[in-house]
């Protein structure tokens, strides 16, 4: 897990806390999921092969979630504009590639829009594109993203981490309940996979300190509309899993079929984690080559 501390950044349009690590190649930039952090996102990019020690890396703390405060950043087009003024604090005219996971779609797609010289390809995985409402849909899942449920979740997979291990996969997945067992068994047996899994989970807690951000998150997607996208002209790699049951493959579907400058990579047997297992293995030359990592 990565442990280094985020510096603060004050713009002119609010705070955000960053981390910016590596010394030479592609400059790469990351926006994590919901709920998520700029560690989350270096995660996720770690267990892609895309560490620091093959490219610069810049990560952040999206608006309302730990170090970085919602204020005036409700909408996802001025968390983009916000994120454009930490590049100007940095120094940083463009980056080479914007790294989204899962919920950090819609900003990634609103800063291409709104800051197109700033930002040279796309790398969207398992994201969400377009309008999505999935935690209003059932009482468990309004249940399940509460502070004293999830730091609750979070002690469960200290106390008995291969039963977490499995819901995990369970819950991001739409595989059957033998398919389920089969995929924990592949994890359990890799250990970076299995403790993957399992520090993504515990980067939740305390989660009193992800909520501001996640709440916000859920009220702008449901608004989002993939249409605004259409007039992207840059270079976006979409990968997806057929089975992820948080964000439907049909997110990357449709963005893809709107842009002449996508290209979609489906996981046949993937699910919302695309970067464990073997599966993930299959992609990572083609992903290297888009970021121009050699």
């Amino acid at each position: 897990m990565n442990t280094s501390s985020s510096l603060i950044a004050s713009t002119p349009l609010g705070q955000v806390a960053y981390r910016l690590e590596g010394g030479s190649g592609p400059l790469l930039a990351g926006l994590h999921g919901s709920p998520g952090s700029a560690e989350q996102i270096l995660m996720v990019m770690d267990k892609m092969g895309l560490d620091s020690s093959l490219c610069r890396r810049l990560a952040i703390d999206r608006a309302g979630y730990k170090d970085t405060p919602l204020k005036n950043c409700r909408k996802m087009s001025e968390q983009a504009d916000l994120f454009a003024a930490l590049l100007d604090e940095l120094h940083i005219e463009a980056l080479d590639v914007l790294v989204a996971f899962s919920g950090g779609g819609i900003m990634a797609l609103e800063f291409a829009v709104r800051h197109p010289r700033r930002v040279k390809k796309l790398l969207l995985l398992s994201a969400v594109t377009g309008a999505h409402s999935p935690y209003h849909r059932t009482w468990f899942n309004r249940i399940i993203f509460t502070a004293p449920v999830m730091n609750f979740l979070v002690t469960i997979s200290y106390l008995f981490p291969q039963i977490a291990v499995k819901h995990m996969i369970a819950f991001m997945s739409t595989f059957s309940s033998r398919t389920v067992k089969q995929e924990f068994r592949k994890v359990n047996a890799c250990s970076s996979d299995r403790d993957f899994i399992l520090n993504l989970l515990r980067l939740n807690s305390p989660f009193g300190r992800l909520c501001t951000g996640w709440k916000n998150d859920t009220h702008e997607f449901h608004q989002a509309n993939i249409n605004d996208y259409a007039e992207l002209d840059l270079p976006v790699l979409l990968l997806h899993g057929r089975y992820d049951s948080d964000v439907d493959f049909s997110y990357s579907e449709d963005l893809y079929k709107s842009l002449d400058c996508a290209s979609l990579i489906e996981v046949k047997d993937g699910y919302h984690l695309l970067m464990v297992g073997e599966r993930f293995r299959d992609v990572q030359e083609r992903i290297f080559e888009f970021c121009g990592i050699r």
